[in-house]
This record gives C-alpha cells, structure tokens and sequence, in this order.
C-alpha cells in the first residue's frame, strides 16, 4: 500500500473486502427480489380486483382483458410503489432504532430501503422511457406529456435528496469505525460497501430482466446507481454526525446462508413468474 494511505488502510486489506462485497451483492439481491416480488404481487392483486385476468411474470402483469379504466390503472401500477416508497422512507428514518433493538442490520435496512424507494421515485422516468407501468398512469389519467416528464424527474429529484440518508448506514455498517473519520480513505472504502455490490448486483438483476426484454428494470438499476453516486459525493465532502453504538467488527468472512437465500429466492421469483 502506498504511504499516503490513510493509518485505517492498513488494517483493511483488499483481500478483506472480498467476502464484504459479497456479502452486500447478496443483500442487494435479496432485498431486491422482496420488493419486487411484492410491486408484482400488488399489481396482480389489483388486476384480479377488477375482473381483469391477470398473468403474474416477474418483470409484470400481461392480461388479455379489455376494461382498463383509469381507477384500475391507478390501482395496479400506483399503489403498490406509492406503499414501497412509504416503507423505504420508513425504513431509512428509523434505521437507527431497528438498528438497536436487534430487528434489522445496517446493510439490509439500506438496501431493502433503496430498492423500496426506487419503485416509485424511478418509475416514472423509466417508465416514460419504456412505456410500462407508471407511464400508464400519466395516459390514463389524462397528465399531459410535459407534465409526466416534469412529475417524473421531480420524483427523481427526491430521491436524489432523500441519498444523502443513506451516507450515514453506509459507513456504520462498514469494517472499521475510523472510515469514519478519516475523509481520505472513505472513497476507497465505499466501492466495497457500495458501489461494486450495486454494480455486480444491478448487472445480475439487469441481465435477467434483458432476457425478457424488460429494459424498465435496466433504467432503474441506472438510476439507482446515479443515487448511490450523489450519496457517493456527500460522504467525501461531509463528516457524518452519529450517536449510536459503532458495532463490534471482526475480520469479514462471507455468509454463505445470504448467498443460499439470494440463489434460493432468485429461483423461486423466476419459477412463479416465468
């Protein structure tokens, strides 16, 4: 390591960061898949609601059904991510007490959070862009183009605000609490905990949904990552203020029982909705 290394890189070696990494690539995906198991389920609940046949896949809901209303359009592709967007947000504000009660850990809370938010507050961007989903709330309901596109991108734009709550679990759920302190070394240690995971776990996620020819999941992994990048920027530049415990660290190794579950759940959402 070079001598202008901060003293905490010492102590973290880059073989250290291997089972980190795959430990939140597989929190990534399995936080992933919850959420989006329960954003089609919603939708398939509300089809069935109103008499439409539906067909439940994991990248959507095909019906052969005419009698889209602009009610039902609402309900099928609204308030399923309306509901996520209040868990993630939820979620991100009272990480701390989850936290210390012994709930959820650091690194779950984050991404369930993230992937909670991201259906709602990308959807209308990605859904602009593909025309699926939410694009079909804007038609249905009569928004005029120029205005989906300017709701849209103010979704977006929270989303961007709401990143910078993400800074703080990023660092706590890290291997050493100086990363903390030490504004250098937080750039080198945040592609560990969250940058490689987004990318290894968006390209996954990503290439399935390709196979199927759904490029709104890809858009949203995008978008997810240009969140991740503002949060990124907020971490180089700002100390983070906390007054929690610091969790007791020890040397990473990888949880294999993640890695059982996130292959588990990735073939169980693939076998129900194929």
């Amino acid at each position: 390591m070079s001598q202008n290394q901060p003293e905490a890189a010492v102590s973290l070696k880059r073989a250290e960061m291997l089972p980190v990494t795959v430990n939140q690539v597989m929190l990534y995906v399995i936080a992933f898949w919850l959420v989006l198991l329960f954003h089609r389920l919603s939708a398939y609940f509300f089809a069935q609601l109103d008499s439409l046949a539906p067909v439940f896949h994991f990248y959507g809901i095909t019906t052969s059904q005419m009698g889209w209303t602009a009610d039902a359009v609402i309900a099928i592709y609204l308030f399923g991510p309306l509901f996520l967007a209040f868990i993630g947000f939820y979620l991100i504000q009272r990480w701390q007490i989850l936290f210390i009660n012994g709930k959820m850990s650091i690194a779950f809370t984050l991404w369930l959070s993230i992937h909670a938010l991201s259906r709602l507050l990308t959807g209308g961007i990605s859904g602009l862009i593909s025309q699926r989903e939410l694009s079909f709330v804007f038609i249905y309901t009569g928004v005029p183009v120029i205005i989906s596109i300017l709701i849209a991108l103010a979704m977006f734009g929270l989303f961007l605000i709401l990143s910078r709550k993400f800074s703080l679990p990023v660092l706590l759920a890290s291997h050493d609490q100086r990363l903390i302190d030490e504004m250098p070394f937080r750039r080198w240690q945040i592609r560990y905990f969250l940058f490689f995971p987004w990318v290894i776990g968006a390209s996954f996620v990503s290439i399935i949904h390709i196979a199927f020819s759904n490029f709104q999941e890809v858009i949203t992994q995008l978008l997810i990552g240009l969140t991740l990048m503002t949060t990124f920027f907020h971490l180089r530049n700002d100390k983070p203020e906390y007054n929690i415990p610091i969790p007791k660290q020890f040397k990473p190794t990888i949880k294999w029982p993640l890695f059982i579950i996130g292959l588990i759940l990735t073939a169980l959402v693939l076998f129900l909705g194929r």
